[in-house]
């Protein structure tokens, strides 16, 4: 029996990925392969976009060629790449494979040595942390704060109450006191949907800079290229404004 080694990995980044980032992996991913110099090896494509619809490609110039619409947006590129006695294998996910939603990055490397494994796994390692994005640490803050303000609600509320005699309290008022707490819950809910919404179109998960995905992007930059200066700008005129109040005063 022949020894089987893997590794795998599973990222919750925000990544962008251009026709560069593409190239370079693919040519990382041949290189470790192709370690001998002397094996033939096969790479597949296999394009997941917005409307369902799926595209597999052994050329990567038909996948940085793809149209890209808003209508038909890339979603997830997997990479399948392998040695011809299938003893070396690469898989590589990038963007929503629609299973694991938070994580954006994986891959799973298969072989018949461990050196060859763990070497070629920081190759690749290396080349996808070149993907991330500075605002990924962001992601991870999501429900957990929700959980956050509806327990502090109920725990002031708990608390309000619990200092009055329990004979003192009438279910008017414990009706009243459950009514602000949903009020309250679906504010911060359509709150938390809004910014989330806003959040996500300002610093989205996955990005595929391919074809008409590169305007859309430059776009979402210069928005948010303008929203930060107008938030600086606000910022130095109000400072400016107090210190001239408290000069004339």
């Amino acid at each position: 029996m022949k020894l089987k080694v893997e590794k795998s990995e599973n990222y919750e980044w925000a990544i962008i990925i251009d026709e560069t980032d593409l190239r370079r992996l693919e040519e990382t991913i041949k290189l470790s392969l192709d370690s001998q110099n002397n094996e033939i090896i096969y790479i597949k494509y296999k394009v997941k976009c917005s409307d369902g619809s799926n595209i597999e490609t052994n050329d990567i110039n038909e996948v940085i060629n793809e149209e890209n619409s808003k209508e038909r947006s890339i979603k997830n590129i997997k990479i399948i790449a392998g040695n011809q006695n299938f003893s070396k294998n690469v898989d590589i996910s990038l963007g929503d494979s629609g299973f694991i939603k938070s994580n954006t990055v994986s891959y799973s490397i298969t072989g018949d040595t461990r050196d060859w494994v763990y070497l070629s796994a920081s190759k690749i390692d290396e080349r996808l942390k070149t993907l991330k994005q500075w605002y990924s640490i962001f992601q991870k803050i999501n429900l957990y704060l929700i959980i956050f303000i509806f327990g502090a609600i109920c725990y002031s509320y708990i608390l309000s109450i619990s200092t009055k005699e329990p004979s003192a309290i009438t279910f008017l008022e414990y009706l009243k006191g459950f009514s602000i707490i949903i009020l309250i819950i679906i504010i911060v809910y359509l709150i938390y949907k809004i910014i989330g919404f806003c959040y996500n179109y300002l610093f989205p998960l996955t990005v595929f800079r391919i074809s008409a995905g590169i305007k859309r992007h430059d776009a979402i930059i210069d928005l948010r290229s303008k929203i930060f200066w107008g938030i600086f700008v606000a910022l130095i005129v109000s400072i400016i404004s107090g210190l001239l109040f408290y000069t004339i005063i």
